[in-house]
């Protein structure tokens, strides 16, 4: 029995042949060989009993992926078989312990799920995640291995539905509590709104009295006019702070004329200490006022330049002064 290959030659092997004989030779080379009876099955056979292997135009003998070359020499059509036939039977087992190990890992998850109450599943088409294993959903080969996969979907529902159903609950409860926020909200200003409207009744001038009476008079207007008669005490205790009378910087650098250089003003709710001078001031405002809250500040100012040490910042120490009248909490500022 005779078979017909045609191969191609390496270019190396090209070489060789042309130095042997001498001659040209082509590439693609065209043999006949004779063919042993136990090797048939190597060999594709055509309807006609002819045997041909053409390993320049195909890739597959006998259904098998087999190496097409080029070659050093006439290649053997039974050692390129067996040799694909042993990569695919590697490939095969290669496979086959990727699927054991994902079947191990899934079946590992599944059992970590299942003992840890606190585990919950994210889930996607046609699988769900474990923490970070993938589990397919679907049946196939693994779940028959795995006897608590029925028992893990329905508990990854009932897990989830608990949590869709902690979430509702606190929501509602958030609603719910802001609706009471709200109402608290809108009563505390009512209550303020009446009192306003009673104290300009009583306090206010006959043009506030008039516009309040029509809901015309300016809320800021009328907080300004309680807050002057609730703190007219002070008016001979202390002076009010306004921008006027914040800190001052000294710099005596000429670039300090530059506009880049600003100043920073800021202020603290503490101090550090009190000047005689400054306490005297401050112990006059609880004298005068003993039932109101009292906040010690430090305003200070400071130049935006580089030019220390002839940039000195300016500090100044102040008494915020809040009292409570009505519902409201008036406050002003006073300079110590």
């Amino acid at each position: 029995m005779q078979a017909t290959i045609t191969f191609l030659l390496s270019e190396q092997a090209q070489r060789a042949a042309m130095v042997a004989t001498g001659q040209p030779v082509t590439r693609k080379q065209s043999i006949t060989i004779d063919v042993a009876a136990e090797d048939l099955q190597y060999y594709p056979i055509a309807s006609d009993g002819s045997i041909t292997v053409d390993l320049v135009n195909g890739t597959h003998i006998a259904a098998h992926r087999v190496n097409v070359g080029p070659f050093a020499g006439p290649p053997s059509i039974p050692d390129l078989v067996r040799a694909a036939i042993a990569e695919e039977e590697a490939t095969k087992q290669k496979k086959q312990a990727e699927r054991d190990e994902n079947l191990a890992d899934q079946l590992a998850a599944v059992e970590r799920f299942m003992a840890d109450p606190a585990m919950r599943v994210s889930t996607g088409a046609g699988y769900v995640y474990i923490g970070a294993t993938r589990v397919d959903r679907d049946a196939n080969e693994f779940h028959p291995a795995c006897p608590r996969w029925e028992e893990m979907l329905p508990e990854a529902v009932r897990r989830n539905t608990i949590d869709a159903d902690a979430r509702k609950a606190k929501e509602t409860d958030e609603q719910a509590a802001k609706v009471v926020k709200e109402e608290k909200d809108r009563a505390k200003e009512v209550a303020k709104t009446d009192f306003i409207r009673a104290w300009i009744a009583e306090h206010g001038t006959p043009s506030q009295q008039v516009r309040s009476a029509s809901d015309m008079l300016c809320r800021d207007e009328a907080i300004r006019a309680m807050a002057d008669a609730t703190f007219a005490r002070l008016s001979s205790v202390g002076t009010e702070y306004t921008k006027n009378l914040r800190p001052h910087h000294e710099c005596t650098n000429e670039e300090c004329n530059a506009e880049d250089c600003q100043v920073k003003y800021s202020v603290e709710d503490s101090v550090d200490c009190l000047s005689e001078g400054e306490y005297y001031r401050y112990a006059a405002i609880e004298t005068a006022m003993p039932k109101a809250e009292y906040v010690l500040r430090t305003r200070s100012a400071v130049h935006d330049c580089s030019h220390s040490p002839s940039c000195t910042s300016g500090e100044i120490h102040t008494c915020l002064v809040k009292q409570p009248v009505g519902p409201l909490v008036l406050q002003r500022e006073y300079v110590l």
